[in-house]
């Protein structure tokens, strides 16, 4: 692997690492996230921690198992009526 290469990968990994800290000890709303891309980006912030998450999202375009895997992490806190 070239150095160019080498340091483009550091610099992401670093970013990668900051941005877990930012989100670390904040509440998150998510206005969309049971659609395909909100979905997405549920996965990756309930991957990095934030100490409340809220979806929020009417289900006309978006599906409920579009959120399974975060239900799953999140289980003690997810309530099923307030979706």
């Amino acid at each position: 692997m070239n150095s160019k290469k080498r340091k483009n990968r550091a610099a992401l990994q670093s970013a990668r690492r900051r941005s877990m800290m930012i989100l670390r000890n904040k509440s998150i709303a998510l206005i969309g996230g049971a659609g395909f891309i909100g979905s997405h980006i549920v996965d990756r912030l309930v991957a990095e921690r934030p100490d409340n998450l809220v979806v929020i999202d009417d289900f006309s375009l978006g599906k409920d198992k579009n959120l399974s895997w975060a239900k799953q992490e999140f289980q003690e806190g997810w309530n099923p009526e307030n979706s």
